[in-house]
């Protein structure tokens, strides 16, 4: 049940975590932490469970501890539920899928335009599996055959999207990477050589295609050796976890869009992290 406090605004919410703000009509809910020395402005990282779009929820021990690490880093973070599917009678179809992953992606539009209302500066969406299937369908172009059946993305809301344990290719092969363009945003791939529920050729394929589009250095996409599904979110490769190098991937994009500000324009070169290998 929602307890939602009559707040219009980021600086009414206490230090500290608000429960249950309902985001949408539909009376989903997300929890919104605020940092007690905020240090990253009224941005906002919104993390988004996983559960093969079947269970979860928005304070799962993932969702918690990630948490505590932006808040412990200066940033406001939320983490939000989502539509849930039951189990399919007739077996995990393809329609099934696109049902499902729409479902939800519009879900995760609504809790951004939610956020934005309360005068966030700009959002940071970071997902885990099916979570991170909803990210990346708000990196798709404009003419990806599901563009009537999602809801307006606020593509200049959003900073930057993490896709950890994510593809854009249904287990049955389906892809929809090809729907992915030029004007693709800044995106980092986190994916488990060991992981057998979302392959690496998801991922891969994603990073290729921003390759043949000629923007490589807009998708940062690390492939970690002997990561397992279960164990990418706390593994740590080189002493550094996902959550380690997100915050040195968001870094180099402030540093990068100060130094447009000022009339300079220098390109994105990605350092590599001992331990980590980057496709």
């Amino acid at each position: 049940k929602s307890t939602t406090p009559p707040y219009t605004n980021l600086a009414q919410f206490p230090v500290g975590k608000t429960d249950n703000l309902t985001y949408n009509a539909d009376l989903h809910n997300l929890d919104l932490y605020i940092p007690s020395h905020p240090a990253q402005g009224l941005d906002v990282v919104l993390y988004v469970h996983g559960g093969y779009f079947l269970y979860g929820d928005e304070e799962d021990d993932d969702a918690i501890n990630t948490m505590a690490r932006l808040n412990s880093d200066g940033y406001i973070a939320a983490s939000m539920t989502y539509s849930l599917q039951p189990n399919p009678t007739d077996g995990f179809t393809q329609e099934w899928w696109i049902n499902s992953v729409v479902e939800a992606t519009n879900d995760l539009i609504d809790a951004i335009q939610y956020i934005k209302g309360l005068g966030a500066t700009g959002i940071h969406i970071m997902g885990y599996s099916a979570g991170a299937v909803m990210v990346l369908m708000t990196a798709l172009g404009n003419n990806h055959p599901f563009t009537s059946m999602l809801k307006q993305i606020p593509t200049d809301f959003i900073l930057t999207r993490t896709s950890i344990g994510g593809s854009l290719t249904t287990p049955d092969g389906y892809s929809i990477v090809d729907y992915l363009d030029t004007n693709g945003p800044q995106l980092l791939l986190w994916n488990g050589t060991a992981d057998t529920t979302v392959e690496q050729a998801g991922a891969i394929a994603i990073k290729q295609k921003y390759i043949d589009l000629g923007q490589s250095e807009k998708c940062r996409f690390y492939l970690l050796e002997g990561a397992t599904h279960a164990s990418i979110l706390v593994d740590a490769y080189g002493g550094k976890t996902i959550l380690d190098v997100w915050g040195s991937f968001v870094e180099s994009l402030e540093f990068y869009d100060i130094e447009q500000q000022n009339g300079e324009i220098h390109s994105r070169t990605w350092r590599a992290e001992e331990g980590i290998k980057i496709a």
